[in-house]
């Protein structure tokens, strides 16, 4: 996925592109958007680049939106992401929505993750994809922990499939009234303490 680097932070293409219209509607342009080595990216967001950003030593997520940017991993980053999968799996730690959408990036962490498990005699690391569970359209999952987003079930227009995916919103953002029983114990569940 493409993405663009904007005050030290890393954005999906959409939400990088909507931060350069907006400078550019202001006027804050540089004169050549194109000539990266003229302008800093604390001013002007530069991009795009491939690979969401490239190796990281955790999966990256846009500032703005939340988006999972599927980036690769380092190998920090490849020992970081099993050790979510099997904290999951040993004592519920983690966010099953968040580990979802990674686990469909990082199958073979996923897959190495599951198989040391086994290997030392621990508790299995579940299939977060949860196939037998059944969600609505829009439904909340769960909450990303690197941005504090909700994580709802849906059409993930970024991807064209139905999955889980970011909201860009905060549950005090979406509005608390709306909230099932079951969507607020997920919330819950997954860190989140009403204000």
């Amino acid at each position: 996925m493409d993405v663009y680097i904007f005050r030290g932070d890393i954005y999906s293409a959409l939400a990088g592109e909507q931060c350069r219209q907006q400078l550019t509607d202001e006027g804050k342009a540089p004169a050549d958007p194109d000539n990266e080595s003229t302008y800093d990216s604390d001013d002007f967001p530069k991009g795009p680049y491939p690979n969401g950003g490239g190796e990281a030593d955790t999966p990256q997520h846009c500032a703005r939106y939340g988006t999972f940017l599927e980036n690769p991993l380092t190998e920090d980053g490849s020992a970081y992401v099993k050790s979510a999968f099997k904290a999951y799996a040993e004592d519920g730690r983690g966010d099953r929505a968040t580990l979802a959408l990674w686990q469909e990036a990082y199958i073979n962490e996923y897959s190495e993750a599951c198989e040391e498990q086994d290997r030392e005699g621990l508790p299995p690391v579940p299939d977060f994809r949860d196939p037998s569970a059944t969600y609505t359209d829009g439904e909340i999952t769960g909450l990303d922990p690197a941005t504090g987003y909700i994580i709802q079930w849906g059409d993930d227009a970024d991807a064209g499939r139905p999955g889980f995916y970011v909201s860009g919103e905060t549950p005090e953002q979406y509005g608390l009234d709306g909230l099932t029983d079951a969507e607020l114990d997920r919330l819950k569940a997954a860190g989140w303490r009403p204000a």
